[in-house]
């Protein structure tokens, strides 16, 4: 995982599976981001290079998401895959997350 803090958005990249194997290591990473940035005004998790999902991953971005909700700022998930995009919409989380609804039948 990596991120850039734009001018006032921290872009976090996931560019392998978020997974209960690794979430534990990626919730200290983006403890440390959130610590190395108070003063970002956004969030924006892309997850271009992330082919999967599960629910220990789903609850990590879930934590991020309850953190800017915290502290007043916006949460988006770019590029998800269409599998993660499904995922996330039969859960009714795109619209939290800043995505739309797929197409029925997608």
């Amino acid at each position: 995982m990596n991120s850039e803090s734009l001018p006032s958005t921290l872009v976090i990249h996931f560019p392998h599976p978020i997974l209960s194997t690794n979430v534990a290591e990626l919730r200290t990473t983006l403890a440390k981001q959130f610590t190395d940035n108070p003063n970002c005004l956004g969030v924006e998790v892309n997850l271009e290079h992330c082919p999967t999902i599960d629910s220990s991953g789903l609850n990590l971005l879930a934590a991020v998401y309850r953190e800017c909700i915290k502290r007043e700022i916006p949460f988006k998930v770019t590029n998800p895959s269409q599998d993660i995009h499904r995922l996330l919409t039969i859960l009714k989380l795109n619209e939290r997350f800043g995505l739309p609804s797929l197409p029925t039948g997608t």
